[in-house]
Formats: structure tokens, C-alpha cells, sequence
């Protein structure tokens, strides 16, 4: 079998049952393909992200969901976009939210899959959007008026051209 360690491979009972050679090229190819997927993320992402997931566990931890903090469900991370709310935009709440899917998708705790078929979760952020989220500010037009004022305040080309 393999010594590849703490690696993705390492974990991929496909590999083991097939019996994957441990050999210097494996190796190589291996420690490549860890180095690929720790620059999956911008380093300033990786911080950001690890930080998100300090609050969801400190989330489960304060409001008793300990047991969900390594499998969730839609309902506690609805709970926690809108605990989230209360002091942060709804875009920052979908970047808590993507810190937490990052993790446990990268952990193997969570199958892509599995959050996009979450039903309440999307309704909830964008309700949350459309409630709480930042008012349209209405642009005015710009008028024959609005253009004559500006055409008399900026001086005219030929006169301030030096030839």
C-alpha cells in the first residue's frame, strides 16, 4: 500500500482497495497534487475562512449544537445566517457561509451536493437580501439642462488650446 501520509490520496479508498503503488513517481505526483490543492484558495481567503469557521464553531458551541458543528443541517445553518444577520449585511453572511462550505467540503464532511439541495437555506438569503440588504439607490438623469450648465462652466477647447 501506500505511505502518502495525510493526503487526499490517503484518504481515497478507491486508491487503497486498488492497490496504488508507493513509488517515487506516485510520491511526486502526490506532493504535487497537495501543493495544487493548498493553493486552491488565495492565502488572505485561507485566513478569512479559517476565522469563519472558528465562529460556526463557536456558534454551535454557545447555542448547544455541538453535534451538528461537523454535520449540519439546512435549519441550524439557517439559524446561524440569521444569527449572522443581526450584525452583518447579507453579502457578509454569504461570505461566513462560503467559509463554512469550504470547510466542510474540504474535509469531506459535506457533499457538494448536499448544500445546494438544502431547500430553506437560499430562501432565507434572499429574503434576507430583500429585507436587510442595501437599498437601490436611484440614479437621476442626466438632462439637456444638466448638459447645457456643464458646457457653459468647463472652458471651451479652442480657447484654452496653446499653439
Amino acid at each position: 500500500m501506500t505511505s502518502f501520509g495525510h493526503s487526499p490520496l490517503a484518504r481515497c479508498s478507491v486508491c487503497w482497495s486498488a492497490g496504488v503503488p508507493d513509488t517515487a513517481a506516485t510520491r511526486r505526483l502526490e506532493q504535487r497534487a497537495v501543493e495544487f490543492e493548498g493553493a486552491d484558495i488565495a492565502a488572505s481567503t485561507r485566513v478569512e475562512y479559517r476565522a469563519h469557521w472558528k465562529y460556526w464553531l463557536r456558534f454551535c458551541l454557545v447555542f448547544g449544537l455541538v453535534q451538528f458543528c461537523y454535520q449540519p443541517c439546512d435549519r441550524v445553518v439557517v439559524w446561524y445566517a440569521v444569527f449572522l444577520s443581526r450584525s452583518c449585511n447579507p453579502r457578509v453572511v454569504a461570505t461566513y457561509l462560503s467559509g463554512l462550505r469550504y470547510h466542510l467540503q474540504a474535509a469531506g464532511l459535506l457533499a457538494p451536493a448536499a448544500w445546494a439541495g438544502w431547500l430553506h437555506l437560499p430562501r432565507v438569503l434572499k429574503g434576507m437580501k430583500r429585507l436587510c440588504g442595501t437599498p437601490v439607490t436611484r440614479k437621476l438623469a442626466v438632462t439637456p439642462v444638466m448638459l447645457a450648465a456643464m458646457a457653459r462652466a468647463v472652458p471651451s477647447t479652442a480657447d484654452s488650446l496653446c499653439l
